[in-house]
């Protein structure tokens, strides 16, 4: 890979009455504000240039793939137009962040169902459900509650038990979508498929149960009762990155040997690429977030804590920029001693490339020309 220059114009907007009081309050004084700054990010080894996104002959049939198995999944739950806009979100998305994969592999296809799922998962928690039907609508209480013990009973393989037990429709549909997608993975070896199956809801049910974590330890409007850095491990867990790493690599390439997993470089390197991922997402998810009023990124957290909001800003850039650093000294040191993760890390690499050109393609994070590579016109060399 190599060293790149990623820039950020970033323009303070009017935030959302949706925001609580406090932050909402810090918000506003700063509207129009300008701030630029400069990331030293990386380029990877694999990736795609946006004009092979643009002109890729699957994307619009393997969107609406995904989006009509989401409405047979959930018939009649959804407003108009959201199953389409996630089936777009989600195959544009992974064409960034898999290159050199095909949409219709069925890595991918899995891959795809379950980030779709979380997607969704995520904006009941966001936005209490708007995208969902008021008569289907979950109640968001029950929704972290009854996901996580219907989740339990996939890790025990009760499939029968996860359909027939009584819950609201829309997450009695959520579950079973999510048990049943895991068989799609294409493993012949019954062994192996309830191996990976378990693994695999594992990962998903650790995903969601950062979620609970976060959602019942909002503290806007009072003193935080956990340290900053407590809160930003869990922020950090509340990322897609375990779960596309589980998908990916472990089925493409199976599990690293127990030897390099035992490794504390690996612990480390795993710790702080989540890190970079849930900062990234934190950093260029801010205008999203002050826009549609979304409190729970952790500038937003620190906003309600009393923090100032610019400096929170400038602040969280800079331990980004740290987390950059740390990352491409561990990359280096485990090239060095452990060479067997060589596939692992560069699709490591290639994840966070990716979600970066993703956000940044996005139209849901209202990015703008907010974030631009110093090569985005060009077709650079690869570095190894």
């Amino acid at each position: 890979m190599k060293r790149i220059n990623l820039n950020v114009d970033f323009t303070f907007s009017n935030p959302s009455t949706c925001l609580p009081l406090k932050i909402k309050n810090s918000l506003t004084k700063l509207a129009g504000r300008k701030i630029n700054k400069t990331i030293n990010f990386f380029k990877p080894k694999n990736f795609r240039h946006s004009k092979s996104i643009h002109e890729n002959e699957n994307l619009a049939s393997e969107a609406k793939l995904l989006s009509t198995w989401l409405e047979e999944g959930f018939p009649s739950m959804f407003v108009e137009g959201y199953s389409a806009e996630i089936g777009t979100q989600v195959m544009s998305g992974l064409l960034w962040i898999l290159p050199g994969m095909d949409l219709h592999e069925p890595v991918v296809l899995v891959t795809a169902r379950t980030i779709a799922l979380g997607g969704i998962y995520d904006d009941i928690l966001d936005t209490d459900g708007k995208y969902i039907k008021e008569e289907f609508r979950p109640i968001k209480e029950n929704l972290l509650k009854s996901v996580l013990a219907l989740l339990r009973l996939g890790l025990e393989m009760d499939l029968y038990a996860a359909e027939s037990i009584r819950v609201e429709p829309f997450i009695q549909s959520f579950c079973i979508l999510m048990i049943k997608n895991f068989m799609s993975l294409g493993l012949t070896d019954p062994t192996d498929l309830v191996k990976r199956i378990s693994s695999q809801i594992t990962t998903v049910a650790t995903n969601m149960m950062t979620c609970d974590w976060i959602s019942r330890n909002q503290m806007h409007a009072s003193p935080r009762r956990y340290s900053m850095d407590v809160v930003r491990r869990f922020r950090a867990m509340d990322d897609a990155l375990p779960i596309f790493a589980e998908h990916f690599y472990n089925v493409r390439y199976g599990p690293l040997p127990s030897w390099v997993l035992a490794s504390p470089q690996l612990q480390i390197f795993k710790s702080v690429a989540l890190h970079i991922s849930s900062g990234l997402n934190d950093v260029f998810g801010f205008k999203k977030d002050i826009i549609k009023g979304e409190p729970d990124g952790m500038i937003m957290q620190r906003i309600g804590w009393g923090e100032e909001p610019l400096s929170v800003f400038e602040e969280e850039l800079k331990i980004l920029q740290e987390y950059i650093e740390d990352y491409v000294l561990l990359r280096e040191e485990l090239f060095v001693h452990f060479p067997e993760v060589i596939n692992y890390v560069e699709m490591v690499d290639s994840y966070l490339y990716g979600y970066i050109q993703a956000m940044k393609n996005s139209t849901r994070y209202l990015l703008d020309g907010m974030i631009y590579f110093d090569d985005d016109e060009l077709d650079s060399e690869d570095i190894d």
